[in-house]
């Protein structure tokens, strides 16, 4: 039986949705928002009676499950405060790159002064680099070992021979994998940030739901008093 040709079958891609994110349900600054809910919800219990005698599940658990969300919520971080952490985490990674970066022009120094003559091997450094990528600290990471290793392993003697300190490879070393942990920090906070705002989103969310109940309620409890009603809205 001759034999039959056939196309391997190659499993689908599996396309990346995009990530949904979560809206607020109100408008405005969360501190505001968060002083309001305190208004409206001392409003609340002063005219709980009105309110449990409509729906008895506006009760005192639901005053202090309310009341609870509030205190919750105004414990969560701000944005505000996940922005200068992650501010303070991008300058100490600044200033370590740039440290880093004076250690490199050092031995930069000494292999000119090494290989004054070899154009070729000062090419292998690329020395250029390491400052051209500096906002693309994870390249600038590489390439430093690199330069590091060349340094450490290939041209030590060479080197070592126009006054190179033992003790700079050993900086340079040590401050790369700095900047490493760091680099790392700063690419786990942009993810903290995310779930941060995920979870506070969420929790406001939640306590704007205690209020919206409460002031759709109090529209039908005050439906002969606009102006009480009004207080909810």
């Amino acid at each position: 039986m001759p034999d039959t040709n056939t196309t391997p079958v190659v499993p689908a891609k599996r396309k990346r949705g995009n990530r949904k994110k979560q809206e607020r349900k109100f408008s405005g600054i969360d501190a505001d928002f968060l002083a309001l809910s305190r208004v409206k919800h001392k409003l609340f219990t002063e005219r709980l009676a009105d309110f449990t005698a409509f729906d008895p599940d506006f009760d005192a658990t639901y005053a202090a499950n309310w009341f609870t969300k509030i205190l919750f919520c105004e414990a969560i971080t701000s944005d505000e405060t996940t922005m200068r952490e992650m501010a303070s985490i991008n300058d100490d990674l600044k200033r370590k790159v740039t440290e880093t970066i004076a250690k490199l022009s050092k031995l930069e120094y000494y292999a000119l002064e090494a290989f004054k003559d070899d154009t070729e091997i000062l090419h292998e450094f690329q020395f250029n680099k390491v400052n051209s990528l500096y906002q693309y600290k994870v390249s600038f990471i590489i390439d430093a070992f690199i330069i590091h290793s060349l340094a450490s392993e290939e041209y030590n003697v060479a080197l070592t021979a126009v006054g190179m300190p033992a003790t700079l490879l050993t900086e340079i070393r040590a401050l790369l994998f700095e900047v490493g942990a760091l680099e790392l920090n700063h690419e786990k906070f942009k993810r903290i940030r995310i779930m941060r705002t995920r979870l506070r989103i969420k929790d406001m969310n939640e306590l704007f739901d205690f209020y919206e109940k409460v002031r759709l309620a109090a529209l039908i409890i005050y439906a002969d008093k606009p102006e009480v009603a009004g207080v909810f809205a």
